[in-house]
């Protein structure tokens, strides 16, 4: 366990954007939760956020007002199979290609998610997916750390209410008020050799399609009317450039840094997509990055 102050958050993430944390604490095992010192940063700090591998968060350029929670915990661990199934455990801060490669040796197939970045833990708590298959499709349970409670709980499906791209973990009702510490899965299993040729398929549209780079992936959520991304493209966004924010040349809707964009940049740019998306095809945008004051609100 470590404790640091006035932390800089900006390589935490994948937008590399953001400024200092006032307290950060990296968390590796179960035993840190009881340490008397962050119990006491719990009880007496208004702010709290969860940080796993930052690729969904684009944190303020004035920083984190509070103490961020940074995941380290990255163990993975087959609990059963059988010749259908393989249920295996992964810890909050386990990224998912790890996951996906554990899976494989063990026949066990995770390949549609092998392309999403990030870890397991903030996979689950916005229901990362790809289409037509989402996280909360595999999942069984989580075993959450209660911060009001101090105490571990295993929770079900029925306690993050799953929808699309979003759980109640990232709801006011529960947001930083638990901690995921591990996420069991059921996978399918498969033959290795399939696994391996369909993630080759998956890695290959994903170099086709998707920029790598500084960005957090798909910016905006698929409004009903069709895909974020094509109603981006239509408006010419492509390549649209605002300080040093910009929309991806190859997919409109990945939102992404030259290396100098400022949140501000981001939220600018942010904003006038969705006037032009709005004023030429009536297509409300809604993001699907967070993008945070630095009291850990979501801005507008």
């Amino acid at each position: 366990m470590k404790f640091e102050y006035n932390k800089p958050l900006a390589k935490y993430t994948t937008f590399r954007v953001g400024g200092n944390s006032d307290i950060f604490v990296t968390i590796e095992k179960k035993e840190d939760f009881y340490n008397p010192i962050f119990s006491e940063i719990l009880k007496n700090s208004e702010n709290i956020f969860i940080l796993g591998g930052g690729s969904n968060t684009v944190f303020s350029d004035n920083g984190f007002r509070g103490t961020v929670i940074y995941m380290n915990n990255r163990n993975i661990e087959k609990v059963s199979e059988n010749s259908e199934k393989c249920i295996i455990k992964c810890e909050s801060g386990a990224q998912i290609m790890p996951i996906f490669m554990f899976a494989k040796k063990n026949s066990a197939d995770f390949s549609p998610f092998s392309t999403i970045p990030g870890t397991i833990g903030g996979a689950l708590a916005g229901n990362a997916g790809v289409p037509k298959m989402e996280i909360s499709d595999i999942f069984i349970e989580a075993e959450l750390f209660d911060i009001e409670k101090q105490e571990f709980i295993t929770v079900d499906t029925t306690f993050f209410n799953f929808v699309y791209r979003h759980s109640d973990l990232q709801s006011d009702n529960k947001k930083n008020k638990y901690i995921i510490w591990s996420v069991t899965l059921q996978l399918q299993k498969r033959d290795i050799a399939e696994i391996e040729s369909e993630t080759k398929e998956y890695l290959e549209m994903r170099k086709q399609k998707q920029p790598f780079g500084k960005t957090g992936g798909s910016f905006f959520k698929n409004p009903q009317q069709g895909a974020a991304g094509m109603f981006l493209d239509k408006a010419e966004f492509k390549n649209y450039k605002h300080g040093g924010a910009f929309f991806s040349e190859k997919h409109a809707n990945f939102l992404m840094s030259d290396g100098t964009a400022t949140q501000k940049d981001i939220i600018e740019l942010q904003k006038i997509a969705q006037t032009k998306i709005f004023e030429q095809f009536g297509v409300t945008l809604e993001r699907e990055v967070r993008v945070l004051d630095e009291f850990g609100k979501l801005t507008q």
